[in-house]
């Protein structure tokens, strides 16, 4: 943090001198008919935002790949559904909007965030020493619920670690051998917090969402890809979200990816 912070302090001393028309100006207050923002822990607190929003971005679009690649006929179901549509790179409104409605496109980013959480520890509530009753149950001290949910039968089931798409989708069967699972079929939404929920939610996740939907897209529609052969994660038996390392934001680990354009 004391890294971040003093490359932060580079970065605004550098924009005081030189404004530059990005995102950075907005948040900076460099904007016209905006006054300029003199607290420059505010300025830090702004900056560390588009920090924890790259970060993110990078982890779910890696995460969702490798899930997709993992199981190549939801890689070619989505090439499939994004071909349905038409790219328009002068309109980007447009395409975003075309994106925000394809069905498995959303259905594998929010199962892909279910399992990989940009933020494993950053925007949870840990529970104090003494435990706390909330809503009719005893939840020991210590626990951090957003991982516990996302990751519980009580809440998604069948199958709560597997990446399983379908279960975002309406009468859609889950696939081999998960639709003949004796597991009842649980999908509770309020249980999906990503990007935390309430006051405290990322005030970025729309951000965030549009841009995975953005790029994830043309690379699906644009390459054929497989995972490379010795793919550091391919040969572990661990699931992949317990193969990454929580630094305040998650790392995920090398996913290696083989691409070939499509005509």
């Amino acid at each position: 943090m004391k890294l971040y912070q003093s490359l932060a302090n580079n970065v605004i001393d550098t924009r005081a001198r030189e404004p530059k028309p990005d995102l950075l100006r907005f948040l900076l207050g460099e904007d016209v008919g905006k006054p300029q923002m003199r607290n420059r822990t505010q300025l830090i607190t702004n900056q560390f935002l588009v920090l924890l929003g790259a970060d993110a971005i990078s982890t779910t679009i890696t995460a969702t790949l490798h899930f997709l690649l993992a199981y190549p006929p939801y890689f070619k179901r989505l090439q499939a559904e994004l071909d349905s549509t038409s790219r328009s790179p002068c309109n980007i409104t447009h395409r975003l909007s075309q994106l925000s409605q394809l069905p498995f496109l959303n259905a594998c980013i929010k199962e892909a965030l279910r399992l990989v959480s940009p933020f494993p520890s950053a925007l949870t509530r840990i529970v104090g020493r003494e435990g706390l009753w909330l809503s009719g149950r005893f939840v020991q001290g210590g626990t951090t619920p957003t991982f516990t949910l996302q990751h519980s039968s009580a809440h998604f089931s069948p199958a709560p670690s597997v990446f399983l798409p379908e279960r975002w989708l309406p009468h859609h069967p889950f696939r081999e051998p998960y639709c003949s699972s004796p597991e009842p079929f649980v999908h509770d939404t309020r249980a999906w917090i990503p990007f935390g929920h309430g006051s405290f939610a990322c005030p970025g996740q729309d951000l965030v969402m549009d841009v995975v939907r953005l790029v994830l897209g043309d690379m699906v529609q644009s390459f054929d890809m497989t995972l490379e052969k010795g793919d550091d994660t391919a040969g572990d038996e661990r699931p992949f979200w317990a193969q990454m390392d929580d630094d305040f934001l998650a790392t995920c680990g090398k996913v290696s990816v083989l691409l070939k354009p499509r005509r």
